[in-house]
């Protein structure tokens, strides 16, 4: 007698389906290894595993060639799609400002580091760097200062111009490699020179060679790949010092170092911004901040201020002065606001320096923008207007100027994004920041975003990274608090954001 199929062990079953019968839509007795419908139809059974599914063609809900994106959002978008992600982190912070908690949630920067470039040769890399670098250094008033650093660099042998040579080698590796140890190896042989250059004493010329080596130094600091310190602004206050320790009138008085001062200041006025909103308990400081991180902002150091910015446009052409002074407004500006649960924002001395301010930004208009044949002139006039617009801005947000409507400062903006494609990627940052923070629709937050990946097109090594993630976090803000009836201030939320983050934000 002839014994059944399955009489010879126990019978299986899975708790799905088959394959085969999911594909044909009939019911499947789900026995194993081959469900009785396929032995029957004379089919191969596909089993009960994991499936990759593919659409048929046939199959209407999935097609298997994608539709032509025909919309008109699509056709805005230039190659690249940007997403803006709510992570908890952003979470923390909506927490923190509604709730007022005195612990503010910390941002982390990732350091990726690259083995390439490991063996360049200083001489490949001095050449990398007057080939390539010299000629896109350049001042705030568009002078040739990668011309000047080689100039100081070269003009003798003694430890202060090898450190600034090194220092050179050093910026010229991460900006064609990335963080490679080679880079570090220059940087600290260029600190080393350093050391032993001020044990020989200090003079104002060899001031001028460390102020030059403490700015590139700066500089190497807030590339794209160094986030993982504060040291740049502690090579921007030792210039600071070192220009000091000599006097000003005698530093001014040397070659190259009007130059060299100008670049100095223009770091510290926006450092100041950073600082004005970067507020860190000295319990919770990083380890690596071993310099003061107060503002700028002491009645001495304004004064200096001003003397020294006056005597910047003393040496500048009539024309330049006038490029010049949004910059100083800018500075006075992020000096006077205050928070305005202050009690002394409501006496009239405030007030009247606040209408004296916007009087003075609002005079300083560069209506030749336009109309400067020269290519250079048209530059700097295009990012001094920017400036303005974006101090003007600023100004208007914080102190919370009721008689400027929105439509008002949109069209400020909107005229400040218009000019900024005429200024160079470095000066970008600042007023990028400034007029993100007023985009509130999709399409706005895009204009702005691609704004951002032209700059890192046209310079590399300066990704604005920093910049797009403040932008994403302060925007992930404002829709979080859409629906609030009480809003944080606009000095609240860039306080809160700038001082989750580690790092001191660079705009420079």
């Amino acid at each position: 007698m002839t014994k059944s199929r399955n009489a010879t062990g126990p019978v299986t079953s899975s708790k799905k389906r088959c394959g085969t019968c999911i594909d044909r839509k009939v019911s499947c007795d789900r026995r194993y290894p081959r469900c009785t419908s396929c032995i029957k139809s004379n089919r191969k059974c596909q089993g009960y595993g994991l499936r990759l599914s593919w659409p048929r063609a046939s199959d209407g809900k999935r097609s298997l060639i994608s539709r032509s994106a025909t919309s008109p959002r699509a056709n805005n978008t230039p190659g690249r799609l940007h997403m803006i992600n709510a992570s908890s982190w952003d979470i923390e912070v909506h927490n923190f400002l509604i709730a007022g908690r005195m612990i503010r949630p910390i941002m982390k920067y990732p350091l990726p580091w690259s083995s390439s470039g490991s063996n360049a040769t200083d001489q490949s890399l001095f050449r990398f760097f007057r080939e390539t670098l010299r000629p896109n250094l350049s001042s705030f008033s568009s002078q040739p200062l990668g011309e000047a650093l080689l100039r100081i660099a070269l003009s003798e042998v003694s430890h202060a111009g090898k450190a600034l040579q090194h220092a050179l080698l050093a910026f010229s590796a991460q900006y064609r490699y990335g963080p490679v140890f080679r880079a570090e190896e220059l940087k600290l042989s260029a600190l080393r020179a350093l050391s032993l250059s001020a044990a020989e004493g200090m003079s104002a010329h060899k001031a001028v060679q460390h102020v030059a080596t403490g700015m590139v130094l700066c500089m190497f600091e807030t590339q794209k790949s160094s986030h993982s310190t504060n040291h740049w602004l502690c090579y921007l206050r030792s210039s600071r010092t070192l220009i000091e320790s000599v006097s000003l009138e005698k530093f001014w008085r040397l070659s190259d170092a009007p130059m060299l001062l100008e670049w100095v200041s223009y770091h510290e006025i926006l450092a100041r911004f950073s600082l004005r909103h970067w507020r860190k308990p000295k319990a919770l400081l990083p380890s690596q901040v071993i310099c003061d991180t107060r503002p700028f902002t002491s009645p001495e150091m304004r004064k200096k201020a001003r003397v020294e910015l006056s005597m910047i446009m003393g040496q500048a052409s009539l024309e330049s002065k006038r490029f010049f002074q949004p910059l100083g407004v800018l500075s006075e500006v992020v000096a006077e606001i205050l928070p305005s649960d202050n009690p002394e924002t409501h006496t009239q001395e405030y007030q009247c320096k606040i209408r004296t301010l916007k009087a003075e930004i609002e005079s300083l208009r560069v209506t030749a923008s336009y109309s400067l044949a020269d290519l250079k002139s048209e530059r700097i006039a295009a990012k001094s207007e920017v400036y303005r617009l974006s101090t003007l801005v600023y100004l208007s947000r914080t102190t919370d100027q009721c008689e400027r409507e929105d439509s008002g400062i949109a069209a400020l903006v909107e005229r400040g994004l218009q000019l900024l494609p005429l200024m160079g990627t470095c000066e970008r940052p600042l007023p990028l920041l400034i007029f993100g923070c007023e985009a509130r629709t999709d399409e706005e937050r895009l204009r702005i975003l691609n704004l951002v990946s032209n700059a890192e097109k046209t310079l590399p090594d300066r990704e604005l990274h920093s910049v797009k993630k403040l932008l994403h976090a302060l925007w992930t803000q404002d829709d979080l608090h859409a629906d609030n009836i009480l809003k944080p201030t606009y000095i609240e939320k860039l306080s809160a954001v700038f001082s989750a983050s580690e790092l001191l934000p660079h705009f420079a």
